[in-house]
């Protein structure tokens, strides 16, 4: 029996992550789904101008209306996240609607 190996096609973005001016933290927040079940994922990351993860968290959500809606909780909970981990100095980034 052969085995066919078949590739699986990966959409290139012209979507690049930004540094943040010196002094900042960037915040980058996303959403996905709606899943199976008719929920969500959020999720937040924090990084420095080197790019290094200094941060990060995610957070499953019952039904929502849309994914401008998610995008947007997203956002708001991203921020939440930050003050609560004391990145103040922030700069906030959230990856367009498709």
């Amino acid at each position: 029996m052969q085995i066919q190996h078949h590739p699986i096609p990966v959409l290139q973005s012209d979507i690049r992550w930004c540094t943040p001016q010196p002094g900042c933290y960037k915040l980058n927040v996303d959403a996905a789904g709606p899943l199976d079940d008719g929920n969500w994922g959020l999720a937040a990351i924090i990084r420095d101008v080197e790019g290094v993860v200094l941060a990060s968290t995610c957070w499953y959500m019952l039904i929502l209306i849309d994914s401008n809606v998610a995008e947007a909780l997203a956002l708001v909970k991203g921020i939440e996240f930050a003050k609560d981990t004391l990145f103040l100095q922030l700069c906030a980034e959230a990856v367009p609607v498709m």
